[in-house]
């Protein structure tokens, strides 16, 4: 696999999950994201190794397996210092902690596979490289997970999972975010960025973007939020047991998982919607029947 040269030294490696590559005059380079496993961390070790680049460090967007899978591979192959936020770094240097947010509890070992729990290794506050860099600019975008980062260089903006591609919504229904509520503020502030700074815009998933492109997609993603909402809403409204509240909004949106990690993510989505409305006062949790009950209110 070749890298693609998207605008002056700032390049992708394209694959399930996009990433960045920022060359160096000096045959150094700064790597965004690693991909899911340590197979695609082998692609990009060999893709930079076939341009005659040497890694410097690497960036990671959030903590997600897709991203941060082929970490490990890297580390024990170059002297390479790892870099997040703040708040991304615990889960990236012990990455069990995501699954057991995601299951609620202490994990069964077959949920412990890749496409959830990557390898952990050591991470750096990324502002410390953004010091050095100084052309590197770090942009907040959390919603997707706690402390997403997007990075901007020169008119090209690697923007994570802040928004997905239309093939992506149709497929799974409820893209997946652990604060929606968040989610929505940082599309509204892309929104913003790219209208005012950026030509090209690098998704972690799908194609690379023009900025008339970009901002149609980020409006798709809230236009699909705005919509989940909506049904979420219509369905509490007479209260009734929260996982009776996840069966009525498959069903409602037509999904049916095939998996248990699958099935996991979308009722970590929806409690988030779950939390949106509590948090602007149009819905309470409460203990009923031996159950929690979600419900509207008045």
């Amino acid at each position: 696999m070749s890298l693609v040269r998207v605008s002056g030294n700032v390049h992708v490696l394209e694959g399930r999950t996009n990433l960045g590559i920022i060359a160096f005059d000096d045959g150094e380079c700064l790597v965004i994201d690693t991909g899911i496993n340590r197979d695609q961390g082998r692609k990009l070790l060999n893709s930079i190794k076939n341009a005659d680049l040497k890694i410097r460090a690497v960036i990671n967007t959030h903590s997600h397996a897709d991203h941060i899978g082929g970490n490990k591979i890297i580390s024990e192959r170059s002297n390479v210092v790892f870099y997040s936020s703040s708040l991304e770094k615990p889960f990236i240097e012990l990455p069990l902690t995501e699954v057991i947010y995601l299951y609620g509890a202490y994990p069964p070992e077959a949920l412990r596979k890749h496409l959830i729990e990557a390898e952990g290794v050591s991470v750096e506050d990324v502002r410390k490289l953004s010091n050095e860099y100084p052309f590197l600019r770090i942009v907040e975008l959390p919603g997707h997970s706690i402390g997403m980062i997007g990075l901007g260089v020169g008119n090209v903006l690697f923007s994570a999972d802040a928004f997905f591609p239309e093939e992506i919504i149709v497929k799974y229904g409820i893209p997946y975010h652990l604060n929606v509520q968040e989610a929505v503020k940082t599309l509204e502030k892309l929104n913003n960025e790219v209208l005012n700074n950026y030509e090209v815009v690098v998704p972690s998933h799908g194609k690379i973007l023009n900025r008339e492109g970009a901002r149609q997609l980020i409006n798709s993603n809230i236009e699909a939020i705005t919509n989940i909402r909506n049904i979420v809403l219509k369905n509490v409204k007479g209260g009734l047991p929260l996982n009776e509240l996840i069966k009525r909004v498959l069903r409602d949106l037509e999904l049916t998982p095939q998996t248990t990690i699958n099935y996991l993510l979308i009722a970590s989505a929806l409690k988030s919607y779950v939390a949106w409305l509590i948090n602007e006062g149009l819905a309470e949790l409460v203990v009923s029947d031996k159950e929690l009950y979600i419900e509207a209110k008045s």
